[in-house]
């Protein structure tokens, strides 16, 4: 019966500490895009992650970088109709933060 006693917190811990994945806030920029641009534009998508353990991190820049990774999908172009996704995967003490930015690419004439 000792053992059952012991065994069954870490056995629980360890069964019902899953994963969880958690969306933040999402924000939707406007466009001035015509029904032409529009279908002449091209989707372009960049995602960024922050990994924290225990609250420690060493990335603090990820949002940025998502920003340049989309820039750079439009050399030539200008971006419209940007959707940021800003969500959180939960882990067993740990999580990591992830931004989704999705965009439409316009060539500029």
């Amino acid at each position: 019966m000792k053992q059952f006693k012991i065994w069954l917190p870490i056995f629980s811990t360890i069964a019902f500490a899953g994963c969880a994945h958690s969306l933040h806030m999402t924000h939707v920029s406007d466009s001035a895009l015509s029904h032409a641009e529009y279908s002449k534009s091209k989707a372009i998508e960049a995602r960024s992650e922050q990994f924290s353990f225990l609250g420690f991190t060493t990335d603090t820049d990820y949002v940025d970088q998502a920003y340049s990774k989309l820039a750079k999908s439009c050399p030539n172009g200008s971006i419209e109709g940007i959707t940021t996704e800003y969500s959180t995967d939960l882990g067993f003490l740990s999580w990591t933060n992830i931004v989704n930015m999705r965009g439409l690419c316009t060539m500029q004439p």
